[in-house]
């Protein structure tokens, strides 16, 4: 599950990749990623451990979004995730 989830984000990953641990962070990415969204044609991808995130709602052609939550798959996740850069608050 994590290996599938990866291969699906990768092409993505390797642009821009974006770590959320709950909604309290989205206030902080927000005018971030809705800039990149509106300035420039490379995808972005927003990865919350929180289920009620506003990033997770967030709606793009350019953005992919996944809910990865806690524990054992989220720890998995960061071990095998490769991107040059991850922004994370």
């Amino acid at each position: 599950m994590v290996i599938d989830l990866l291969r699906v984000l990768t092409p993505v990953i390797n642009s821009s990749f974006f770590y959320s641990e709950s909604g309290q962070d989205w206030h902080h990415f927000s005018p971030l990623i809705k800039g990149m969204l509106d300035n420039y044609d490379h995808k972005i991808a927003y990865v919350s451990s929180g289920p009620n995130d506003p990033g997770l709602r967030l709606k793009d052609n350019k953005l992919t979004t996944y809910f990865i939550g806690s524990g054992v798959f989220r720890i998995l996740f960061f071990q095998y995730l490769d991107t040059a850069l991850c922004y994370s608050q």
